[in-house]
């Protein structure tokens, strides 16, 4: 087995030779320049904890794809099962019980919308 440093120096120069298949997936998978950071981070991680079982005969690039698809399948179902920003239901019900009260810019659209209608001839 390898010495740790040149595991380390392996796995260092196929991650930058690839790191745009990082990119790409955490580009793909998060809106948000922090978030994608951080699942570059993690991927990063979970792929140098899986570098031990690659086996230098297969294409790097495909496995790394592979992994990096997992983490970020994985971090997406994670982020979609926490709770965002509370919403206060007194807001909910009055939004749904009157939603022009709140925008009055849609309610000026659709006052137009209907004068134009009332202005076309019945066929």
């Amino acid at each position: 087995m390898p010495l740790d440093t040149d595991l380390q120096a392996r796995f260092s120069s196929l991650l930058q030779q690839h790191r745009g298949i990082v990119l790409k997936v955490a580009s793909s998978y998060c809106r948000d320049r922090d978030d994608r950071d951080e699942l570059a981070q993690e991927i990063a991680a979970q792929l140098w904890r899986a570098f031990p079982s690659y086996a230098p005969g297969r294409r790097f690039s495909t496995w790394m794809y592979r992994i990096a698809l997992k983490v970020a399948i994985s971090d997406l179902r994670g982020r979609s099962r926490m709770p965002g920003e509370p919403i206060a239901l007194d807001a909910v019900v009055d939004r749904i019980a009157d939603p022009l009260a709140h925008d009055p810019v849609r309610e000026q659209q659709v006052r137009a919308l209907y004068a134009f209608i009332a202005q076309q001839p019945c066929k």
